[in-house]
């Protein structure tokens, strides 16, 4: 009787066990509002080294507090596969929030499964389109249901469009590409 009760207990946590480290891939691939795997809008970047512990981070160390520049920490898998690049509020502090992050891994994906590959058909059929600028080299369509922007070089457009003239979801192809997908925090 002892028998079948360990045997059954070790089955047990085997099967539960199992479920939790598939349970916890997938979070770990997850976009959200407010989130991106285990990343969220309180995460400091110090907490990203134990987050990532698996995986290597680099951190642009350059002191760019003049130019007012951007202060990527790009995440890439112990195989050299890029992961993300998350950009903190303050450049150089340890205790900076995230102000935004993009993705670089097809496996991060949204609750309906919109990733970086994901061309502009996909996104216009499964989420309202918030906004569409048009900037210099760059059309940016904002969806606020899950705080990101997604990026269009104009190069990848047949058309022109000049720098602030209104461009609306018809005058995009379906096919088109994103060069980003950002999560905003």
């Amino acid at each position: 009787m002892s028998k079948h009760l360990i045997l059954c207990l070790i089955s047990f946590a085997l099967i539960f066990g199992c479920k939790k480290t598939q349970i916890e891939k997938n979070v770990q691939f997850k976009i959200g509002r407010d989130f991106v795997g285990g990343i969220n809008d309180s995460t400091q970047v110090k907490d990203l080294k134990v987050i990532f512990a698996n995986d290597s981070i680099v951190n642009y160390q350059e002191d760019d507090s003049f130019v007012g520049g951007l202060n990527a920490i790009d995440i890439f898998e112990k195989n050299g596969n890029p992961l993300l690049s998350v950009f903190p509020y303050e450049a150089l502090d340890s205790t900076s929030i995230i102000d935004f992050i993009q993705l670089k891994d097809s496996r991060y994906k949204t609750e309906k499964g919109i990733c970086n590959l994901s061309i502009f058909q996909e996104i216009k059929s499964v989420y309202t389109i918030s906004e569409i600028q048009n900037n210099l080299n760059t059309i940016k369509i904002i969806i606020n249901e899950i705080d990101a922007t997604f990026v269009i070089n104009k190069n990848e457009l047949l058309s022109t469009f000049d720098f602030g003239v209104k461009v609306d979801t018809t005058q995009i192809p379906n096919g088109t590409k994103f060069s980003s997908f950002i999560i905003n925090f």
